[in-house]
This record gives C-alpha cells, sequence and structure tokens, in this order.
C-alpha cells in the first residue's frame, strides 16, 4: 500500500477507514501529535487480518505471565514446575525458552523479560479476561496480572474460553500499531511522548502475535 493509498478513504475497506478515523482521534485525545502522517507510519488494519485461535492466544499469554515471572527472579526449578503444570513449552518463542533455561540470566535480560506483564495483558483483554485496555501512558500492575492469568488463562478450560469480537481485536490492533509508529517517529525526531514507549512497544508486539497476517 502506497502512501497516497493509505490516506484515500475509498482505497482498502470502508471499516479499516472508519477504524483508522477513531484511532486517529483517540491518539488525540490523549495528546498524541495528530500532525504525524499516521497512514504512513502504519497502514490501516484491515477487516481481511486473520486472528489466532483461542488456544494459540492462551498459550502465548501463559508464556508472556511464565518469562516476566522469571524476569522478576523466579528460580528455575519454579519456571520448570509452571511450565510443566500448565503445559507452556510449545508456545515459548526461540529467544523466550532460550532466556527461560539460563540458570543466571543477566540482569538487563530480566529486565526485558518483566516487560513481558504488558504483553500479557494484552493477550487477557483479548480473552476477554481484562475488560478495557487503558492507554499507553502507565505500566500495568504485575500483581493483578499475576491473578488474573491465573485464574482466568491458566485454569479454565480452552473450550470455555472465547476471544472478543475480532472488530474489537483489528481496532486495539490499528491502536496499537499506530502508536508504535507515532513512538518511533518521535525518539528519531527526539521528542517527548505522552505514552510510555516500553508499554507501547510491548503492546505492538502482542498484537503482531494476535494478527498473525494483515491484508
Amino acid at each position: 500500500m502506497t502512501s497516497n493509498e493509505a490516506v484515500n478513504p475509498d482505497v482498502g475497506s470502508d471499516e479499516a477507514h472508519r477504524r483508522r478515523t477513531r484511532t486517529q482521534k483517540y491518539l488525540s485525545m490523549w495528546g498524541v501529535s495528530a500532525e504525524l502522517p499516521l497512514d504512513v507510519l502504519a497502514p490501516p488494519v484491515e477487516s481481511s487480518a486473520v486472528v489466532a485461535d483461542v488456544a494459540s492466544v492462551r498459550g502465548r499469554a501463559l508464556a508472556c505471565c511464565v518469562n516476566a515471572l522469571r524476569g522478576q527472579g523466579l528460580s528455575l526449578i519454579e519456571t520448570f514446575a509452571f511450565a510443566d503444570a500448565y503445559e507452556v513449552w510449545d508456545h515459548f518463542t526461540v529467544s523466550e525458552n532460550d532466556f527461560i533455561l539460563t540458570e543466571e540470566p543477566t540482569g538487563a535480560q530480566m529486565l526485558q523479560a518483566a516487560w513481558n506483564y504488558e504483553r500479557l495483558w494484552v493477550h487477557l483483554w483479548a480473552l476477554g479476561l481484562v475488560r478495557h485496555l487503558a492507554f499507553s501512558d502507565t505500566q500495568v500492575d504485575s500483581a493483578v496480572a499475576i491473578e488474573t492469568c491465573i485464574s482466568g488463562a491458566a485454569t479454565v478450560a480452552v473450550d470455555a474460553l472465547s476471544l472478543r469480537p475480532i472488530k474489537e481485536l483489528l481496532d486495539g490492533a490499528d491502536v496499537a500499531m499506530c502508536s508504535a509508529a507515532v513512538a518511533r517517529a518521535a525518539k528519531s525526531l527526539g521528542q517527548q511522548i505522552t505514552m510510555n514507549p516500553s508499554v507501547v512497544h510491548e503492546r505492538a508486539l502482542a498484537f503482531a502475535e494476535l494478527i498473525t497476517e494483515r491484508a
């Protein structure tokens, strides 16, 4: 999609255009500059996007939870116990698996892993276990995220879980992708933004896992 096409409301689906218009208004309400060309920085999320299934989202939620807990000092034995009990191993990425199995991670590795609570929160929201995905200016409460994950995603059977309506997931993805694009642009220009860049980054990664393909 070219920049000329991206700003043309007749190109792509009408729903994608309406979605992007709402995203722009939402971000401007929170003080995010409306002057940046969002359609150029991040193409609108189309309605033809493919969304991950419930089992995959649940698995990624658990994997993010374990990864974040390991980043906060969970021992290797405790990590194994959690991953075994809830059958999480197949849902780790290669880099996550390597980190999980590292006996003595560096401080930088642990800090990076602890940010996974933000990614976890998005997956819990996608599963309907979190009511609202707030503006990305503050960090999630890790204790609440853990409790929600254990009481919901970890202990509820997969067939008893369901995803939010696809439209809500795509709307959330559009906000996340635009927020990430704005954060990158602001960083390159040396500008301050009202969002927390790390929160924005993790949310974008989470939605990239949820939305497996975009038209």
